[in-house]
């Protein structure tokens, strides 16, 4: 008689972890229930096991064009009021801080999914002393694994420095550099993602993404919702179709798109849910969540 080999425990087995060189750390996910890897200087987290060698250096190629400010570029952190998707307005205030200031801004990461897997542990871990992050898009699935075979992938992420506002950046796998850093400005495009600043104005849902775009902009020349609309399904109902019909736009031209939707629990938290195009996504709080 042929028996099953019993499924893999979802904590670290009581074997030794795999030996690493000097710098690294091997982590068990209970989740993949498997070995993951961390290196301390270069804040790079793999699946792989690392090679006895040197890590790769963690500064820039030198073609990045380093951050400067430019007084005359309009997104620099002047005062002002600025409108969000849904009409709601906030205030913009001159930044408290530069690129010189002994005091470095705290960078939080909210949330952060890689196609619809969470990854917002392993990019906390990935934040230097000096609250920068910097991420080489096109290696993310030997960083987070890779949950969605044979597409290009979508990864987006929640942050903020200490009391600015929160913004949202979302790429595609294979983008090249992404940068996060102190003393770079807010960029406009990522903060008019967020619909609810934590006051809970915005209701339950703080930013929904299609593809890479804005999923509650409002119709672009395509038979979706209006944004209030949108809104009102999510908060009420707790789902939304994966779809550009519903959307209103196409959200990356030429890729199978994931729809991802970031919102508060009940204690404040920011999680994230996500369907692959031509699903249904649901929220925790619709009745039909993990149900289907």
């Amino acid at each position: 008689m042929t028996m099953n080999a019993p499924p893999p425990p979802p904590f670290p087995p009581m074997t030794a972890p795999p030996a690493v060189p000097e710098g690294w750390k091997a982590e068990w996910s209970a989740e993949h229930k498997t070995w993951y890897f961390f290196n301390h200087s270069t804040q790079v987290t793999q699946w792989e096991l690392p090679l006895a060698k040197p890590p790769l250096p963690t500064s820039p190629p030198p073609y990045t064009r380093p951050f400067t400010h430019n007084p005359r570029d309009p997104e620099v952190d002047f005062p002002g009021i600025y409108k969000k998707a849904n009409g709601e307005t906030f205030t913009r205030h001159a930044s408290p801080y530069s690129s010189t200031s002994s005091s470095i801004p705290t960078l939080t990461i909210h949330s952060a999914a890689y196609a619809d897997r969470d990854v917002t542990e392993i990019v906390r871990r990935m934040v230097k002393e000096n609250q920068t992050l910097t991420l080489q898009t096109d290696s993310l699935n030997s960083i987070f694994g890779d949950p969605w075979l044979n597409h290009r992938k979508q990864f987006s992420l929640i942050y903020s420095f200490s009391s600015r506002p929160l913004e949202l950046v979302a790429v595609l796998e294979g983008s090249g550099l992404l940068s996060l850093h102190p003393s770079y400005t807010l960029d406009m495009n990522r903060v008019n993602f967020i619909q609810d600043s934590g006051t809970g104005q915005g209701g339950r849902v703080v930013a929904v993404v299609w593809g890479t775009g804005n999923g509650l902009v409002g119709v672009n020349g395509m038979n979706g919702k209006g944004v209030g609309l949108k809104v009102r399904e999510l908060n009420m109902e707790g789902r939304c179709e994966a779809s550009n019909g519903w959307m209103g736009f196409d959200g990356h031209y030429g890729v199978e798109k994931m729809a991802v939707v970031y919102y508060r629990d009940i204690e404040g938290r920011i999680g994230m849910r996500a369907a692959k195009e031509g699903e249904t996504l649901r929220l925790p709080w619709n009745p039909l969540a993990g149900m289907v």
